[in-house]
């Protein structure tokens, strides 16, 4: 498998596994830590994937 493929591939898996993370955080209340942080993994999942896709350079701190 090459390696755009392979890029793809994890960026849709990052994909469902941030609107997994969506899913749950709808469960708590949304004022709730739990709801943030969530939310918070899910947005960065998605950033990341984005990244992998565009390549935009999102960076890691």
């Amino acid at each position: 498998m090459g390696i755009i493929k392979e890029k793809n591939e994890i960026a849709k898996r990052g994909l469902s596994l941030a609107s997994e993370l969506d899913k749950l955080s709808k469960k708590y209340h949304v004022k709730s830590d739990i709801h943030e942080m969530l939310a918070w993994e899910a947005d960065i999942l998605r950033a990341k994937s984005r990244d992998l896709i565009e390549g935009c350079g999102v960076m890691e701190n």
